[in-house]
C-alpha cells in the first residue's frame, strides 16, 4: 500500500474495490480500523488544532476526499492519487456485490422523513439526536450498541470533526471498521444533490456546492483558500 505523509495525515492510495475489500476483512475481525476522508477544510481545521492533529494521526486510513489533497499526495509521492469522495465510498460499501453479507450501522442526525430511515435487510440507521457535546453523543451510541445486535461496519455521518472525536471514543468498545464519512448520507437520500459527473471529473464539484449554498460555504471556502492551501503546501514541501 502506498502512502503520502502530509503532516498528521497518512494518505492512502487505494481504489474503491480495495477499500471495500479492506472493510470486509475488518468486519470479521476482533480489532478496529478507523477510516477518514480528509478534504481541504479538514486540513485547515487540523492545522490550527494540536488536539485534532494528535487525533487524526492515530487513525489507520485516510482517503483523499478533495482534489487538493489528492493532488498534494500525488506530488509528494510522484504517484497518481485519485479523489475518493465519502459519498462514492458509502455507495460502494452499501451496494457492491458483498453488501448482503454485512450488517451496517449508520450513525446520523438525518430526519425521520428521509427515505433511508428504516431497517432494511442488514442496513440500520441510528439517530443519536443533536448535541455539541461529543461525550453525550458517544454515550448515546455506546448505549445503543450495547442494547442491539452486533454490527459488522459502523459508519459515522456526523460531520468533521465531531465524527472523528466520536470515532475515537468508540474504538475501545467497537470491533470492526469505523468510517467517518461526513455528509455522504445526504447525497444518497437526496437531501443534497451532487454535481454533474463532468464537474466531478474536472475537480469543480466545490463550485456546484458553493452555487447552491453560498451562505454556508462562502466563508468556509474563503478560509480554506487563505489558510488551508498554504498549510497543505507546507506539508507537501516538508521533507520532499
Amino acid at each position: 500500500m502506498t502512502f503520502a505523509v502530509l503532516g498528521p495525515w497518512k494518505i492512502s492510495r487505494l481504489r474503491k474495490s480495495e477499500i471495500t475489500n479492506l472493510v470486509d476483512e475488518y468486519s470479521g475481525r476482533k480489532d478496529t480500523i478507523v477510516i477518514s476522508t480528509p478534504n481541504l477544510h479538514h486540513i485547515y481545521l487540523v492545522d490550527k488544532s494540536p488536539l485534532l492533529k494528535n487525533l487524526v494521526s492515530g487513525f489507520q486510513i485516510h482517503l483523499p476526499d478533495g482534489w487538493p489533497v489528492a493532488l498534494a499526495a500525488s506530488f509528494k509521492t510522484r504517484k497518481l492519487f485519485c479523489r475518493l469522495s465519502g459519498a462514492d465510498l458509502l455507495k460502494e460499501i452499501l451496494y457492491d456485490s458483498n453488501a448482503n453479507t454485512r450488517t451496517v450501522l449508520i450513525i446520523s442526525d438525518i430526519q425521520s422523513n428521509d427515505p433511508m430511515v428504516s431497517t432494511q435487510g442488514k442496513l440500520y440507521l441510528f439517530n443519536p439526536g443533536y448535541s455539541d457535546e461529543v461525550d453525550v453523543l458517544a454515550d448515546r451510541i455506546i448505549q445503543f450498541l450495547k442494547e442491539c445486535q452486533d454490527f459488522g461496519i459502523l459508519i459515522l455521518c456526523l460531520g468533521f470533526p465531531k465524527q472523528e472525536y466520536v470515532a475515537e471514543k468508540l474504538r475501545s468498545i467497537f470491533r470492526g471498521p469505523i468510517l467517518c464519512l461526513g455528509a455522504s448520507l445526504d447525497y444518497l437520500t437526496g437531501k443534497q444533490i451532487r454535481s454533474p459527473l463532468l464537474l466531478q471529473f474536472l475537480g469543480l464539484e466545490w463550485c456546484w456546492r458553493l452555487f447552491h449554498d453560498p451562505m454556508r460555504l462562502g466563508n468556509r471556502y474563503a478560509k480554506c483558500i487563505r489558510y488551508g492551501l498554504p498549510a497543505l503546501i507546507r506539508m507537501v514541501i516538508k521533507n520532499v
